[in-house]
């Protein structure tokens, strides 16, 4: 979704090998231009005043997992509606994806004693847990290749199971299980090239940035219901691969030469300094997001019959707990629309045929 000057604002891969590097580097400039992100806007920490940052940490950490269980069937049963922004995937996160937070992975490792090794997350649905791998276990090898999970290098074990899937043929995992040593083959699947991380931030806001997507904490807080966060990620999603923010970035661009080029013709600055993600999407591209959305989250298995209500909620809440936040949540024409493709998904499925956004 596009976010308004006054709001938190940001432009819209997986597990590839260089997918973790560009996390790494991604989460790091996220803290470091969070001011500028808010235009300047106070930030208010979404942590209880006096907490500790371990508790900040083990905050993150819940805010991740439940992202990844919402988003991982979204990015499986959507590869066909993602376009290029695929890739083949294992469904496998460790524990060293969340150290590589700049503030809060130090906390983590500290607390878990350094075990990146361990299987954080198994995708639901996906081969890896159909081949019968589990939270828990601790990956040993990857392709008969043995690493060492404890050493200083970063993100050592999500790399090594990303450059195994890229090419889409079958991974042998070594894993150690209790006392016990297994070994499981595991096919790759092509997911969607989507990625999304929490902010530990009060506001309603949630943006895209490349391929990642941020959902604050504020905005977490307000969605109950699995099914409710699973449409807001449809909907970035669909902004990412729709190209909406790599249009905004080009008409920005445009802006900018103009304005230099009137410039020089004056010989002043024209317009100062162009805000790169000033504007929010248009109207139009937040409805054309908002109906591929819709398809994404029902074709990944949820109820998405009330999202047109669930506008309506954000639009009060947010109002209620003064949170800055995307908008216009309720605005006439995206409401009409989304109840709209609501009902148009559940005639489909009563019809019992395929959820595709075009077509009847």
């Amino acid at each position: 979704m596009g976010i308004s000057v006054t709001r938190l604002k940001g432009r819209g891969g997986h597990h590839d090998k260089l997918s973790v590097l560009r996390l790494v580097f991604v989460l790091g400039v996220s803290v470091f231009l969070l001011p500028a992100c808010t235009h300047g806007r106070r930030v208010v920490n979404d942590v209880k005043p006096g907490a500790h940052v371990r508790d900040a940490a083990l905050l993150y950490r819940s805010r991740q997992d439940r992202l990844n269980t919402v988003l991982y069937p979204l990015l499986l049963h959507n590869a066909g509606l993602c376009g290029q922004k695929t890739h083949f995937s294992l469904g496998i996160v460790t524990e060293d994806a969340q150290y590589q937070h700049p503030h809060y992975g130090p906390v983590l490792r500290s607390l878990d004693g350094g075990s990146a090794a361990r299987v954080r997350f198994v995708g639901t649905g996906t081969q890896a847990e159909r081949a019968g791998v589990r939270a828990g276990d601790e990956i040993v090898a990857v392709n008969g290749r043995s690493f060492f999970p404890d050493s200083s290098e970063t993100s050592n074990v999500m790399s090594a199971l990303g450059m195994a899937a890229e090419k889409g043929k079958s991974v042998v995992l070594e894993i150690r299980r209790g006392g016990e040593l297994l070994e499981l083959k595991v096919s790759p699947e092509r997911m969607c090239s989507v990625q999304a991380a929490p902010l530990n931030i009060l506001s309603g806001s949630k943006f895209s940035e490349d391929d990642f997507v941020y959902v604050c904490g504020g905005l977490m807080r307000l969605c109950r219901a699995d099914w409710e966060l699973a449409v807001l990620l449809g909907q970035e999603m669909a902004h990412v691969v729709l190209r909406h923010g790599e249009m905004r970035e080009r008409r920005n661009a445009g802006m900018e030469a103009m304005n230099g080029a009137l410039g020089m013709l004056l010989g002043f600055s024209v317009g100062g300094e162009m805000e790169e993600y000033d504007d929010p999407f248009p109207l139009a591209q937040e409805i054309e997001a908002d109906v591929l959305g819709l398809f994404m989250a029902a074709r990944a298995g949820y109820d998405v019959s009330r999202a047109h209500i669930l506008w309506g909620r954000l639009a009060s809440e947010q109002a209620d707990l003064r949170l800055e936040g995307d908008g216009p949540w309720d605005a006439g024409e995206r409401y009409e629309a989304i109840r709209r493709v609501a009902a148009r998904i559940r005639r489909l499925r009563a019809e019992g045929r395929e959820l595709l956004p075009q077509g009847p």
